[in-house]
């Protein structure tokens, strides 16, 4: 695969709205370490992500603050008191919705997180 964003958009597409329920993949590269983007999706007609750093992965203190650096200049909110994930949420309404989706989480695992375009990711779903 030349590009992973058909990887991500695919993925996207298997979390179709689902009554008493959600669906969730988290996207990331295990060779990168604790780096990752989770995204679920409920009953509602919205994307709802986090961006995730494990702290107990990490080699350093300072490695795990470094995963969430310049989240902030690529449209994700900073923690709510008490947790320690950024996070943001995108309409899903139509195929451009998952598109546009789908470029801000690839532009979210290269640009903060150092996971190059060009590689194809781990990928782990979850279907509560």
């Amino acid at each position: 695969m030349a590009n992973n964003l058909d990887q991500i958009v695919d993925c996207l597409r298997q979390l179709q709205p689902a009554p008493d329920s959600r669906r969730s993949v988290v996207l990331g590269d295990e060779d990168s370490g604790p780096r990752y983007v989770y995204v679920s999706r409920g009953s509602q007609p919205n994307y709802y992500a986090e961006a995730l750093a494990d702290p107990l992965e990490a080699d350093t203190p300072r490695e795990a603050e470094a995963a969430f650096e310049g989240l902030d200049d690529l449209g994700w909110n900073p923690p709510l008191p008490g947790d320690s994930h950024w996070y943001r949420s995108w309409p899903a309404q139509s195929e451009a919705d998952q598109l546009s989706v789908a470029l801000q989480i690839q532009q979210t695992l290269e640009a903060a997180y150092g996971i190059p375009s060009d590689q194809p990711l781990s990928v782990r779903f979850a279907f509560n």
